[in-house]
């Protein structure tokens, strides 16, 4: 039997077409495969793009409404499209732990125009240009929330309402007359019941003051009173004291008085100053009345130390060149009210037996001689708390000079 060559390359040629027609088949099921397994793929992310979209929606609203309980659904969606949800969860934290028991949220911020955008610019294109770059970019907690100075405490309010009344009717007191015995113990009963009224309402507000801070720690910045608050305060303790001065029912700018005659303003402001302040570190000890009383004070120590030279400074040189009986005795020479030896002077002013206001010579170690005005009062912005201002200290006289220097009193 004979070799069929045309059966066999027939029947190869068969094989061959059904081996090209299964490859076909398996590339197109292979290729079936994968497109199903990528769109399987495709779905799932699909799916989980979603779930995190959904996630976030929900968070944005959780965020969103959380927010708006403190300053309102407006300002909180403005607020998450603007600063984004990691930075406005860093302002709820700060919503959070604001201090709710002196005012809400909304009040204590202040929230510029941000609905329809930043500083004036639309909240999808700001920071586009180069110019707002420079002046919106980054944008930061900071630059949109500007923590708001509280101007405004009803107990505040009321204190110092309180303190200019009681001033008022404290320089009332100081003007009733002293002449008989009736009007000495009238104007001692009006003043031991002004003193009552003070000590009640001091507790009071101390009461309040103290339940305020319960479990929470002290304000830091002590910060109380407005500026025109420490001003009407300050300004009416001066008035107190000018009271006590003068006994005068009238305003300190009517008081008449030359200009060398007396120190009494100056000393009356001096005295006003101090008063408050020792009033307010025993109380507040609010920090912007401190500022303010200090720089007031050393005005007013400057004119008063101007007087005190005034009155002194003749007497002073004809001592060192006349000497101490020729000067004293020269009736157109000023004096002051007294001349003291400074462990005397010392002593006075601890048992406060020294004239009020007044103005002296006090002879201290190695031939000095000091010019010092006698407070009555502990001076709080003196670092030793003395109750006298040492204007000024002149040394080089001669031993001769300064022993004959004697203890003289001249008053006013």
């Amino acid at each position: 039997m004979g070799f069929n060559f045309g059966a066999f390359v027939g029947g190869m040629s068969r094989q061959i077409s059904e081996n090209i027609e299964s490859a076909k088949e398996f590339n197109r099921e292979k290729d079936f495969r994968l497109e199903m397994l990528a769109e399987e793929e495709a779905t799932k992310n699909r799916l989980a793009k979603s779930a995190e979209r959904r996630k976030k929606n929900e968070e944005m609203e959780d965020l969103t409404a959380t927010l708006a309980g403190y300053f309102g659904a407006d300002n909180a969606a403005a607020t998450i499209k603007t600063l984004g949800v990691g930075a406005s969860k860093d302002l709820l934290k700060t919503a959070q732990n604001f201090d709710h028991t002196s005012g809400d949220f909304a009040t204590a911020f202040k929230f510029p125009e941000i609905k329809n955008g930043i500083f004036g610019n639309d909240l999808v294109t700001a920071g586009s240009t180069s110019d707002d770059i420079t002046t919106t970019i980054p944008i930061t907690l900071t630059d949109i929330y500007k923590p708001e100075k509280k101007t405004e405490d009803k107990v505040i309010d009321t204190e110092v309402k309180f303190k200019l009344l009681m001033s008022d009717n404290l320089i009332e007191i100081n003007q009733m007359p002293t002449v008989t015995v009736a009007q000495r113990e009238a104007k001692d009963a009006a003043k031991a019941e002004w003193d009552g009224q003070m000590k009640s309402y001091t507790d009071v507000i101390n009461q309040i003051e103290d339940a305020k801070r319960e479990g929470k720690p002290e304000k830091k910045d002590r910060e109380y009173y407005t500026d025109a608050q420490i001003n009407d305060m300050l300004e009416k303790s001066i008035d107190v004291e000018f009271s006590i001065a003068t006994g005068f029912a009238g305003a300190r700018e009517e008081y008449k008085q030359t200009i060398t005659g007396s120190n009494t303003i100056p000393y009356s402001r001096v005295m006003g100053l101090i008063s408050e302040q020792t009033a307010n570190l025993d109380f507040r000890n609010d920090i912007n009345l401190t500022k303010e009383a200090t720089a007031r004070y050393y005005v007013a120590k400057d004119d008063l130390t101007s007087f005190a030279k005034g009155k002194t400074s003749a007497l002073i040189t004809s001592i060192n060149e006349n000497g101490f009986e020729e000067a004293i005795a020269n009736t157109k020479i000023t004096k002051p009210t007294g001349i003291m030896e400074m462990e005397d002077f010392i002593r006075a002013s601890g048992e406060g037996t020294l004239a009020r206001q007044g103005i002296y010579l006090v002879k201290r170690p190695n031939n000095r001689l000091s010019v010092i005005t006698y407070l009555d009062k502990d001076n709080p912005f003196d670092s030793q708390k003395r109750n006298y201002i040492i204007h000024r200290t002149v040394k080089g006289f001669s031993d001769t000079i300064f022993n004959s220097i004697q203890t003289k009193f001249f008053g006013d």
